[in-house]
């Protein structure tokens, strides 16, 4: 099975812990557009895209043991750089394309799959509120009523393996993660929510299992799932923790199952590895 997980941050990583286990062939596609923290430090001294969710990405896919993969979450201080912003910016800096370059730290990982930039450009996160534009992830994550995302430049085109991954993938999944600053941000790039209405595989989303201040305060599943639909984005099945208390109803197959961590309010890969099997039987 050809598995690709879209989005950015921790919930993408989640999801490929998940998928590493059930698939055979695993990729990531992920925001770019991030300029808060290390990343946007690295973005504006380099000009390059933010690196910052293909590093937890690789992490989540990097061989067991691997010793790099184990420091790559190390975080210098004062700077608070991780190694791994600091190795993928040494190899950016080095290779033709971003593409190449996360190619060439997964080698040096011994990934379990690949990890793909959403569009090789240089981009800003632009969302669309009711008293106007707001450029900035960071900024934007800040927001509470959100009506739209897009990039800035808005011709940036999504990168070519990205595009042949989603036609060539059985199963697509989306989160979880933040739904504008991480899904549809990773969405965002001129081409990507074509091929994922066009593509054969299997079309899900794993809804958070709380809701995100203020990103998505007030929102409902169905709000969320009715913000999927309004940028493009056609999934077909929606994964639903079975602890949430509430009654969901939409056009896509919902799955309810336990996909929550012990630990809290997080997923968990083991659990969520069954969940993504099941939908694949059904």
């Amino acid at each position: 099975m050809r598995a690709v997980a879209i989005g950015g941050g921790h919930g993408s990583a989640m999801t490929l812990q998940a998928l590493r286990g059930i698939a055979t062939e695993v990729q990531a596609i992920v925001s770019v557009a991030d300029n808060g923290g290390s990343s946007g430090i690295l973005r504006e001294l380099l000009k390059a895209p933010a690196i910052g969710d293909a590093r937890r990405c690789l992490g989540a896919l990097a061989a067991e043991g691997n010793d790099l993969g184990r420091l790559f979450e190390y975080r210098f201080e004062p700077s608070g750089h991780p190694l791994g912003n600091l190795v993928l910016a040494a190899a950016w800096s080095e290779s033709p394309s971003l593409t190449e370059a996360l190619q060439r730290v997964a080698r040096m990982l011994e990934c379990t799959g690949s990890v793909l930039p959403a569009t090789e450009d240089l981009v800003d996160l632009v969302a669309e509120t009711p008293s106007g534009a707001v450029v900035g992830q960071t900024d934007i994550h800040q927001l509470l009523a959100i009506e739209g995302i897009r990039l800035e430049p808005p011709d940036a085109a999504a990168c070519p393996e990205a595009l042949e991954a989603i036609r060539t993938a059985d199963l697509v999944v989306l989160g979880p993660g933040s739904l504008y600053t991480s899904v549809l941000a990773a969405m965002a790039a001129r081409g990507l929510s074509s091929a994922l209405s066009s593509c054969g595989a299997r079309r899900v989303w794993v809804a958070n299992i709380s809701t995100e201040y203020p990103e998505t305060a007030f929102m409902s599943i169905e709000a969320q799932y009715q913000a999927l639909s309004d940028h493009g984005i056609v999934v077909d099945t929606v994964i639903v923790d079975e602890a949430l208390d509430v009654a969901v109803e939409l056009d896509a197959e919902i799955v309810r199952c336990n996909i929550r961590s012990d630990r809290g309010l997080i997923h968990d890969p083991v659990k969520m590895a069954r969940a993504f099997a099941e939908v694949m039987t059904r």
